[in-house]
């Protein structure tokens, strides 16, 4: 081999390399739509499972022209799916966002300011306090681009659109039509006209009834099924539930769907050319007259395949009115974190004695007063204990010039103590302690004011008003691997294995788009996309 002629061309590749990375990038380089796809409650086990139930054009395909990220982790404890979605639209965890534990949405959105529209419910994001990628697009684009956000519940659309997205819609559970909010300025044709006809929702409904979408004669996990399920199942909505119960089943997907699919062809017809992001939140968690279906039931299965069908139908015309060169798609999971028993009436008052240890914040409250009183003195140090937290009485504190996190700590150590209790730590013991405590300090919202937070045990029971429930707090505060799946149409699939955590989409989504990342954003660009 010549060496003096192999160092010189591998000099000249390096030179073309250079000169390559070099060249301005094209506008045709960046997708005019950005279709971000969110599975609600979605195990990134079930999906492995379900996928020879799958058609060829929905997840399969976005697995086949795209790369995903099967071991993406949110870096803290999921204590409900909206925490997770602002996540994925900021970059940032929540104790920057600041939804997450302790955080009360009917609250959060309720507005003063900004009326309904299609709806008797006043609802705005005029409290949220993160930007999102969207933000930033409008912004470098001179308000040219939009945003769009479509889900089932308004608490789910107005966290992923936030403050700066064009419009965000949701569907009312008392009247059945799509709705939003006079906060937004920019409403589309398309949301006028699909409140209209015979194909509105509220003229389709009485039709409706929720079957397998599919007949599944040999289902991938028919061993975990109860003993006497039936395959088959033939639910109609009542009267005096009808869209509330509509709302959380699967058959939600079409309308989303529906909506989706004509507000595309609306925007795709507009004289802009600047890119627009479109936020869709499918639920594979289904739930009906206040039963929750378990992972492996017939209904579950269901939800799955119909998340599926709906996405292959978004791909198609995504692909269809702007080609799939113009198109990026992303698709996260949202895994649940706790154990859903199917069917399970929720928030009922047991009839049974709890078979487990009980946490009652009422009780905790008084034995913490009680131990902190032996030891600074009677008085009332606790302001409130709830299932997560306990806020001491930090003006009391202060006023007796006591070492906030001594009392913090001694708390944190009695609460690990109580029955029912997994695990307690203060605030700071997350900054130099293992991973598990950092990871639930992420979770509180900077502005909750936490003094201990407190993670309840798998097994124990939740004690308030005289009434037990089956505690839903995190079971565990471990990672929970989910799928990030990121496909630029038309390209090759890969699979990625190696940690990575969900800040790191809105970061390799700004270099895709070429704009920055919005204020807050906490991870770095996937290295695969650079």
């Amino acid at each position: 081999m010549n060496k003096k002629g192999g160092w010189h061309r591998i000099l000249t590749s390096l030179v073309v390399l250079s000169a390559l990375s070099a060249k301005p990038i094209d506008a045709r380089d960046i997708p005019r739509l950005l279709l971000c796809i969110q599975l609600d409650g979605a195990e990134s086990g079930l999906l492995e499972s379900y996928r020879p139930l799958f058609q060829k054009d929905g997840v399969e395909r976005l697995l086949s022209e795209g790369i995903l990220y099967a071991n993406a982790d949110y870096g803290f404890p999921i204590t409900d799916s909206k925490s997770a979605l602002a996540t994925l639209v900021s970059g940032s965890y929540p104790r920057q966002h600041k939804l997450g534990w302790g955080t009360d949405y009917e609250a959060l959105f309720r507005s003063t300011a900004y009326r309904g529209v299609n709806t008797s419910k006043n609802f705005s994001p005029e409290r949220l306090s993160y930007h999102t990628l969207g933000d930033v697009l409008e912004e470098v684009s001179s308000g040219r681009s939009e945003v769009y956000t479509l889900a089932a519940q308004a608490p789910t659309a107005l966290t992923v659109s936030s403050l700066g997205a064009s419009a965000a819609f949701w569907i009312d559970e008392r009247n059945g039509m799509w709705a939003s909010s006079s906060y937004y300025t920019k409403i589309p044709k398309s949301f006028t006209e699909i409140n209209r006809g015979d194909q509105s929702l509220c003229n389709s409904l009485v039709k409706q009834v929720w079957t397998p979408l599919r007949k599944v004669t040999s289902s991938p996990l028919k061993y975990y099924q109860p003993h006497g399920v039936q395959a088959d199942f033939h639910y109609t909505f009542s009267a005096s539930s009808t869209y509330q119960d509509y709302i959380t089943s699967p058959l939600v997907d079409d309308e989303i769907t529906r909506f989706a699919t004509a507000l595309l062809r609306e925007r795709a017809q507009a004289k802009n050319d600047a890119p627009i992001i479109l936020n869709v939140t499918y639920s594979v968690a289904p739930s009906r007259g206040g039963i929750d279906y378990g992972p492996y039931s017939p209904e579950s299965c269901d939800a799955y395949l119909r998340a599926d069908h709906a996405i292959a139908s978004l791909l198609r015309v995504a692909e269809q009115v702007y080609g799939k060169e113009q198109c990026l798609v992303v698709l996260a999971t949202i895994p649940q974190s706790y154990v859903s028993k199917a069917p399970q009436k929720r928030d009922v008052k047991t009839k049974v004695a709890p078979q487990g240890p009980i946490y009652s914040p009422a009780k905790a409250t008084a034995l913490v007063n009680l131990y902190l009183s032996a030891i600074y003195g009677k008085d009332n140090w606790v302001e409130r204990i709830t299932s997560d937290v306990v806020y001491l009485n930090r003006s009391l504190i202060e006023r007796k010039s006591l070492p906030l996190d001594e009392i913090q700590f001694r708390t944190a150590a009695f609460m690990r103590e109580m029955d029912g209790v997994a695990d307690a730590f203060a605030p700071s013991e997350a900054l130099q302690s293992e991973e598990s405590a950092l990871r639930m300090w992420r979770a509180i919202p900077l502005s909750n004011r936490a003094d201990v937070l407190v993670r309840l045990s798998a097994a124990s029971w939740f004690s308030e008003s005289n009434i037990n429930n089956f505690t839903k707090s995190p079971m565990s505060v471990a990672s929970q691997p989910s799928w990030l799946l990121i496909a630029r149409l038309g390209g090759e699939g890969q699979r990625v294995t190696r940690p990575i955590e969900m800040v790191s989409l809105i970061p390799t989504l700004a270099y895709i788009l070429r704009i920055r990342p919005p204020t807050g954003a906490e991870g770095r660009p996937l290295e695969e996309w650079l």
